[in-house]
């Protein structure tokens, strides 16, 4: 066969490397407080984690509200806006002119709620979901009358 050329054997392992064996136990910590910079350090005045960080504060958990809870609430101050517009309506004191912006707040407020109820998947309670269809029916039949002139 072809005997290599070119190729010196060497004596030693690759990745072993000769190490001396110090005997001083204190070594690795004088080493150590050294690249801490710590001078005299003593266990008696070593600090405590605790020192250091001090305390910790823990931040308040989120709350979690049931999208039902959340849904019936928007639904009751939809139902406040009807109210509230029903009774500007009978004010003599009113004008329309002053009523409109609070039909188009309503008209808007019913729009997102019912886009809410629809990207939500099902809400359970088929009673509350009703209450939000008929509310925001109501809302956007009055917006419809109201810029139709039904109330001059």
């Amino acid at each position: 066969m072809n005997k290599i050329t070119g190729i010196t054997e060497s004596g030693q392992i690759v990745g072993k490397k000769n190490t001396q064996k110090v005997d001083d136990p204190a070594l690795f910590q004088k080493t150590l407080e050294d690249a801490m910079g710590v001078k005299n350090c003593k266990q008696s005045e070593s600090i405590s984690p605790g020192d250091v960080l001090g305390e910790i504060h823990s931040i308040a958990p989120p709350i979690i509200e049931h999208s039902s809870m959340s849904v019936g609430k928007q639904t009751e101050k939809l139902l406040d806006q009807l109210d509230q517009y029903i009774q500007n309506l009978g004010d003599p004191n009113k004008t329309l002119k002053e009523i409109e912006p609070s039909v188009r707040d309503m008209k808007s407020f019913a729009d997102s709620l019912m886009e809410n109820i629809s990207v939500k998947e099902g809400i359970q309670d088929n009673k509350l979901k009703d209450i939000v269809e008929r509310s925001a029916m109501m809302a956007n039949i009055e917006y419809v009358k109201f810029n139709r002139g039904d109330y001059l």
